[in-house]
């Protein structure tokens, strides 16, 4: 932690993954001299698995996290604010996420404004309204070893950034942590997030894959009508969609129904013979899920 210098706050942006709540129970453990400000932003668009298992991480090591929910200012020149609110009162209707489309319209890889509007400035816009701001704290990711071709260093220290899972000694005799420590880890503990992996906290986000995407569908076609009603109701007029070579998601719905898709592994029970590449597995790197 030498490069975290003098300053005395750090910010903990958890997603309510896996890797974000390891993360945050190494910081609560091990660091002691930093006001810690741990921060969840809910987009109205979380599983309900990802909400019970970030409040279970909070009130078992008590890590105060303060809910955030994003609020949209139309008509405005004015980032994304929030809104305090608790694992009761958060949304599950996708509220947030609409009414951010609404202004800024449908994201897709074009187009990739939801994790800023959604994520990033409403937890800046938090850490403003208590009286601090860029410099005054140092923000701590949740990516791995595995994730650091993601990582810019230079950007890191512009930016105040700190990466734990990678510059840490988590595990004795080892620098950093991968994927797979992650899951041996929560492999030990009496709980954990209860969705497979290629699930994802954000139900059908466009950074999934096809592979995953469909293979979400097929087990959950309710899913489908919000994502459809976002297309059809914000989308037509620059003739937007969310998924990759401008594919809606019915255009991914009737793919599924064809079989013509290759069902998503769980990466908890892969093995060696069972895994492949594909280029439909590809996808784009996202804040939400670390």
């Amino acid at each position: 932690m030498e490069y975290l210098k003098d300053i005395p706050n750090i910010l903990v942006s958890v997603s309510g993954g896996e890797s974000s709540m390891l993360m945050a129970k190494y910081i609560k453990d091990t660091v002691k001299d930093r006001n810690l400000y741990f921060v969840f932003s809910n987009t109205g668009k979380e599983r309900e698995q990802t909400l019970e298992f970030l409040n279970e991480c909070d009130k078992r090591w008590n890590l105060n996290i303060i809910w955030i929910q994003p609020v949209t200012y139309h008509n405005e020149r004015r980032s994304s604010g929030f809104e305090i609110i608790d694992f009761e009162s958060a949304d599950r209707t996708g509220r947030p996420f609409e009414e951010m489309i609404k202004k800024y319209g449908i994201p897709n890889k074009t187009h990739p404004h939801c994790t800023r509007e959604l994520k990033i400035r409403p937890i800046q816009n938090y850490m403003k309204s208590i009286g601090l701001k860029k410099g005054d704290y140092f923000s701590a990711i949740g990516l791995r070893t595995d994730e650091m071709n993601r990582v810019s260093w230079k950007r890191a220290k512009d930016e105040f950034q700190w990466y734990p899972l990678i510059t840490e000694k988590m595990i004795p005799g080892k620098i950093g942590i991968s994927k797979q420590d992650v899951q041996q880890w929560w492999d030990k503990q009496d709980f954990k997030l209860n969705i497979k992996s290629y699930q994802g906290n954000c139900d059908l986000c466009w950074k999934k894959s096809q592979n995953k995407l469909m293979t979400i569908l097929s087990e959950s076609p309710d899913l489908l009508e919000w994502w459809n009603r976002m297309e059809i109701e914000h989308g037509t007029e620059n003739n937007y969609k969310f998924y990759r070579e401008n594919k809606s998601i019915i255009d991914l719905y009737e793919k599924m129904l064809n079989g013509d898709f290759r069902k998503a592994l769980d990466d908890r029970q892969k093995n060696e013979s069972m895994l492949y590449f594909d280029s439909l597995d590809w996808e784009e790197n996202c804040f939400c899920s670390i």
